[in-house]
């Protein structure tokens, strides 16, 4: 009677340390561990045992790439791009301080708290706009001077969005010499105003080295969360270079990846100089190209955004979903994903709409931005988070300290500062 009254005691302590194991991998375990690699099926993007996942989030502009109109790069207005802002510190307070103050910044302008409103969403993935100013000085681009420190910031993001079940895309906003001369690419008029990119061989075969480099850092041999990387973006926006071109630098850097990382799915750009169509790109079959993904950005309003409807923006999205109808029916067979839009300051119920549309064509998408900083309030559409009535200091780079500078960019957190923009529907 003694021992089977004591019997129950040990079965207790079982079960109790079975649901405590349960309840860790429930809710402390990282969601990563479940998160299953991604690649093209057809028209559709799948994982790994084939379930179809549409992909629906948010670009994290402004983050490695400050944009004058969205971020808070330099109060005085002399810089409006990053080279040209980077060179400033660089000339002022030197290299080492210039790359502390950015990473101020760029630890402070995207957290984990930022990940955590975009899963709240039901959002699934994040595009991260990068640029070769992340991985090389401003005075000397070569295999040689790669920094040991490239991936410093852009790593612990990426754990954290596998911690919450978030994919990742990797979007080379900015090539070396420019794939446009624009301001977004990091380098506003490099070269030129189409930029060097196209023009110069040296410029195409240092960033195919660089995506070889990133490959292999986030191939599944070095990095353990290597699913959450949904695909590579392979050119953000080429319009310095004639389709051919483009073409040609694609299937250059389809080659060049694949030799690192034969699985990853990899994403490439319908923009051209002439148009932003779908069918700018020829079929991926007839350039055997496998596992690839093609990407348009819908801008209905680009020259007047201010003034944009909802009938334009409905066109727009109109001519966005039949055109992808348009090259499947003529037989590329590739899955559609619209890598940046907006539907501008038209209201909940037009972004509602847009995100249906894209969603019953297939397409996935993710919006730009999740978040805003202009000086001025008719461009607050820009951001699905903006700042409220107040908004932190902009500092002055030519004329700051470099601990105001630092000051001010610490203070460029999403919370407080910022609210919904409840004009945008996620």
């Amino acid at each position: 009677m003694h021992e089977a009254s004591q019997s129950p005691q040990p079965l207790r302590v079982i079960l109790f340390s079975l649901l405590s194991i349960a309840l860790f991998v429930l809710f402390i375990a990282p969601a990563g561990a479940q998160m299953s690699a991604l690649h093209a099926s057809g028209t559709n993007i799948v994982n790994a045992s084939g379930t179809t996942v549409q992909l629906k989030g948010v670009n994290l502009g402004g983050w490695f790439i400050m944009e004058n109109y969205m971020t808070p790069i330099d109060a005085g207005g002399t810089y409006t791009d990053m080279h040209g802002m980077m060179g400033e510190l660089d000339s002022r307070f030197g290299v080492s301080t210039e790359q502390s103050l950015l990473k101020t910044y760029q630890q402070n302008w995207v957290t984990a708290s930022d990940l955590n409103n975009i899963q709240a969403a039901g959002l699934n993935v994040v595009r991260i706009p990068i640029w070769w100013g992340m991985f090389f000085p401003l005075s000397s681009q070569s295999e040689s001077t790669f920094r040991s420190d490239s991936f410093s910031v852009l790593d612990p993001i990426i754990n954290d969005c596998a911690s919450r079940g978030i994919y990742v895309i990797l979007d080379m906003h900015g090539a070396l010499g420019s794939q446009s001369g624009s301001e977004d690419t990091g380098h506003a008029n490099d070269g030129g105003p189409n930029g060097t990119y196209f023009s110069s061989s040296s410029d195409q075969s240092l960033t195919l080295w660089l995506w070889e480099q990133i490959a292999s850092h986030y191939s599944s041999a070095n990095f353990a969360n290597y699913a959450t990387i949904a695909a590579f973006d392979l050119l953000n926006e080429p319009t310095g270079g004639t389709t051919t071109q483009v073409v040609s630098a694609y299937d250059s850097l389809y080659t060049g990846i694949r030799s690192v990382d034969s699985s990853r799915m990899l994403i490439m750009e319908t923009i051209s100089s002439s148009s932003w169509n779908w069918n700018n790109l020829p079929s991926p079959s007839s350039q055997r190209w496998s596992n690839v993904v093609y990407s348009t950005h819908m801008y209905a309003c680009s020259s007047n955004p201010t003034t944009c409807t909802a009938g334009d923006v409905a066109t727009a999205t109109s001519n966005t979903t039949s055109g992808y109808s348009s090259i499947i029916t003529s037989g590329y067979n590739v899955p559609g994903y619209v890598g940046e839009y907006t539907a501008y300051n038209t209201g909940y119920s037009q972004w509602q709409t847009t995100q249906t549309d894209f969603a019953n064509a297939g397409l996935s998408r993710t919006a730009w931005a999740y978040k805003a900083a202009p000086t001025t309030s008719p461009y607050y559409f820009w951001g699905w988070y903006c700042p409220g009535t107040t908004a932190p200091p902009i500092p002055n780079i030519t004329t700051s300290s470099s601990s105001t500078i630092s000051s001010d960019w610490s203070s460029w957190t999403t919370s407080p500062d910022f609210v919904v923009n409840t004009n945008i529907h996620m």
